[in-house]
């Protein structure tokens, strides 16, 4: 049920994690930006398995906006914009 919150935002977060790798032969940044986003899915991964009747919880969130606000204050302009779009995944995910 619930289960698949956790699960959905963690597969949104690959998604940006292979963009991520694909810049990486670019930038030496975003392969520590996959590394964080790799973290960060294991979380809500294991979020999902220990609270599987639970939505996204306010730990998770927060998470997610400081891994986001992390990347929007890097000069690469990709991690920026990645950045901003992880934190738009959080906010999308409150609805």
């Amino acid at each position: 049920m619930f289960q698949t919150d956790h699960l959905a935002m963690a597969g949104k977060i690959a998604q940006l994690r292979r963009e991520c790798l694909r810049h990486a032969a670019r930038s030496d940044r975003a392969l520590l930006a996959a590394s964080r986003l790799v973290e960060l899915e294991g979380q809500l991964e294991e979020g999902a398995l220990n609270s599987p009747m639970s939505s996204l919880d306010t730990d998770h969130r927060a998470l997610i906006h400081q891994a986001a606000d992390e990347l929007q204050r890097d000069e690469d302009p990709f991690l920026t914009r990645l950045g901003t779009r992880l934190s738009e995944l959080a906010r999308t995910s409150h609805r």
